[in-house]
């Protein structure tokens, strides 16, 4: 499994370049993606599928909820925690 910083980069670099929803520099750690309109569910669905091919990891349906999805540092925990790494 990636390293925290490896994980974040991932999920930056889908957000900007596939969804080409935000510029790099927009995005903050700690954005609320969904408020701010950068995610919907459409491309939620899209970066968990990316995730769990780019980090060979397959997503439980209980994990799926809003909390582990809504801002880069939240993904980045969840994940990490599924890897046993720290972020």
């Amino acid at each position: 499994m990636p390293s925290p910083s490896e994980i974040e980069e991932i999920i930056v670099s889908f957000i900007v370049e596939t969804l080409a929803a935000a510029e790099r520099n927009e995005i903050d750690r700690e954005d609320n993606l969904i408020v701010d309109g950068i995610l919907d569910s459409i491309s939620i669905m899209r970066l968990i599928a990316h995730l769990e091919t780019e980090l060979d990891f397959k997503i439980p349906p209980r994990d799926l909820i809003s909390s582990n999805f809504m801002t880069i540092k939240a993904m980045v925990t969840y994940l990490s925690s599924k890897a046993g790494t720290t972020p």
